[in-house]
């Protein structure tokens, strides 16, 4: 078993596409009004759930291309998928429902002279959970 994260049918493996950082981002609006006395605080709900993956490959020797180009079919057409991560003791964490591709970065190194893809390849995906199970309305909050 070699697959760390899958976002959908894209597997980021160890090896192939490697993901080096997992980060998540949950933020609440909190409107401040000044007053006269003070300030007046309204609390307006939490913002949704993002998770940044920074991944690694090297195209030429280790493959991992096929889940950049999925992920970019996913951002363009912005196509709820599953999440899902494996923890400890190869448990899959499945998340609280779908999420869908926000961001997209590729960045490419050292141009190879056969293919012209980067001998070094890196990828940065920025995920919003959507809170809905694959876009079917249901929900594990």
């Amino acid at each position: 078993m070699n697959a760390l994260v899958a976002i959908g049918p894209a597997i980021l493996r160890v090896i192939g596409m490697n993901p080096q950082r997992i980060a998540s981002r949950e933020t609440g609006r909190v409107i401040v009004t000044p007053t006269f006395g003070g300030n007046d605080i309204q609390l307006t709900g939490s913002d949704p759930k993002e998770t940044s993956i920074d991944a690694e490959t090297l195209p030429q020797t280790l493959g991992g291309t096929d889940a950049v180009t999925l992920l970019t079919a996913y951002q363009r057409l912005q196509t709820p998928v599953p999440f899902i991560r494996l923890s400890a003791s190869f448990l899959g964490l499945v998340s609280t429902g779908s999420v869908i591709v926000k961001e997209l970065e590729v960045d490419e190194e050292r141009l190879h002279p056969r293919d012209g893809l980067g001998r070094i390849m890196r990828m940065r995906v920025t995920l919003v959970h959507s809170g809905d199970l694959f876009g079917w309305g249901l929900s594990f909050l």
